[in-house]
């Protein structure tokens, strides 16, 4: 679909009506009272964003679980340690960076 946008319609505007389908309806009547409704201004559209904006979107929210997850691990690791008394924490500033491996 070049140079269009996607729009979708909540389903509140979308009520089914069990219609047997056959040749002679081309169009459904819910599309066509769809129609209507788009024309006749009385739809509120959803914005769907592109694929490359959405793939944007997913990466962004990867990173930022990777990062929550690493800074939980971090924190696991060192209470971890505490509780075997171990404080690497007034040595070492990141427990898990260069420093660290010096230890």
């Amino acid at each position: 679909m070049l140079g269009s946008d996607v729009r979708l319609a909540p389903s509140r505007f979308c009520v089914v009506v069990p219609v047997p389908f056959s040749a002679s309806h081309a169009v459904s009547p819910d599309a066509e009272r769809l129609v209507k409704r788009l024309v006749a201004r009385e739809l509120t559209l959803s914005f769907v964003p592109d694929a490359e904006q959405r793939l944007w979107r997913t990466v962004t929210r990867r990173k930022y679980q990777l990062t929550r997850d690493h800074v939980r691990l971090q924190n696991q690791l060192e209470s971890l340690l505490e509780e075997a008394h171990i404080k690497l924490s007034s040595r070492v500033s990141n427990l898990l960076g260069a420093s660290a491996g010096a230890c």
